[in-house]
């Protein structure tokens, strides 16, 4: 299993949300931690970061 660390700025924005919105975005990051890869959106990371 993997964990999801969100930044401050991501945070607010998840607190500014309808509870609707944010039952939405739990159910997402559960998926994350989950299995991180098989979310068509996410891509590898690149340069220094690249493999991490």
């Amino acid at each position: 299993m993997y964990e999801v660390i969100l930044a401050d700025r991501a945070i607010d924005f998840y607190e500014k949300q309808s509870v609707q919105n944010q039952k939405r975005i739990n159910k997402a990051i559960d998926s994350l931690e989950i299995n991180p890869f098989v979310n068509v959106n996410i891509k590898k990371l690149v340069g220094k970061l690249e493999g991490l």
